[in-house]
């Protein structure tokens, strides 16, 4: 952004995504045949249309579209109508694009919802710190982006770090009830946040932060592939995938309607530096809770050695 336009945002992931598609060509093996595929094209289309009007509700109730707009209810409608028909057309697709018999497995279904928790917890809070450091801390882009290497540290240590304890230990439960835990920790350390507050706090915060989500994230996609039957491996990865970036999506842009919601009215800098502080504050906070009952369902998960042992007898 600094020396560049905005479009290098994306244009930079191109030849990643180029690379990536080239190791999963290469290294994957070759799939074996199985049954004839029958499309979920309604499905698909339901799911698209229900979480895109989600979304956009989100961005645009408040600051865009007052409350009492009916345009705003309309998209809000269109989107609980389109979930409706999809778990409608779930339920007799005979290859449906989420069967919703897993949802009676009730470690699946709690690896989901605590995947949106801790999804809408670090997206819909952490992407607005750089406008913090930016704008109340002076930092420039650039700067603002590496501040954040602190939380990318945390989470790469304690996934490998967790990896290796599960395989060794044969048990994943602690890691998702600690890791809750520490994100609750740390967004409620920087839900204090200051327009001085000293560099380190935020650093430890954000390495706190990661380490939580290390210990989260991707044990949450093992614990849903566990659940399930074997076969349905895939089904079980993408659904907690998809409702983790769903958790963020929504996050990021329901905190962004509050955030513009509150910096409209505006003038003076020292007022927009106070505003930006109150504003994080708030989404930190907000943030908080939900990771907080991310912690309180996480308890309720079953352990490997259970999940393996009903395999077994399924």
């Amino acid at each position: 952004m600094e020396t560049l336009s905005w479009r290098w945002i994306f244009y930079i992931n191109v030849p990643i995504g180029i690379f990536a598609l080239l190791v999963i060509g290469t290294a994957f093996p070759k799939p074996l045949r199985t049954a004839e595929w029958i499309m979920d094209v309604w499905g698909t289309v339901l799911l698209i249309t229900g979480l895109s009007a989600l979304v956009l509700f989100a961005s645009v109730a408040g600051p865009i579209l007052a409350w009492n707009s009916p345009e705003l209810w309309l998209i809000l409608a269109i989107g609980l109508g389109s979930f409706a028909g999809f778990f409608i057309f779930e339920k007799h697709h005979p290859q449906p694009l989420l069967p919703l018999s897993f949802f009676n497995f009730r470690t699946f279904t709690l690896s989901v919802i605590l995947s949106f928790f801790v999804g809408l917890a670090m997206l819909g809070s952490i992407s607005f710190l750089p406008i913090y450091l930016q704008d109340v801390r002076h930092f420039s882009p650039t700067m603002s982006g590496l501040e954040l290497l602190y939380l990318l540290v945390g989470m790469l240590s304690m996934s490998i770090m967790a990896g290796r304890r599960i395989s060794h230990k044969q048990r994943y439960r602690e890691f998702p009830i600690i890791g809750a835990l520490l994100i609750t920790v740390s967004l409620g350390w920087l839900s204090r946040l200051g327009e001085q507050t000293p560099m380190w706090h935020i650093d430890a915060a954000l390495v706190l932060l990661g380490l939580g989500l290390g210990m989260t994230m991707q044990v949450l996609v093992l614990s849903a592939q566990l659940a399930i039957p074997h076969k349905n491996l895939g089904v079980a990865t993408s659904t907690v995938t998809l409702f983790r970036s769903m958790g963020g999506t929504l996050g990021v842009a329901a905190f962004g309607a509050v955030f513009s919601g509150l910096m409209a009215g505006v003038a003076s800098s020292a007022e927009h530096a106070a505003m930006i502080v109150q504003t994080l504050r708030t989404d930190f906070l907000i943030a908080a809770s939900f990771s907080l009952a991310a912690f309180v369902g996480a308890w309720f998960l079953e352990d490997m050695q259970i999940l393996l042992k009903k395999r077994q007898n399924s």
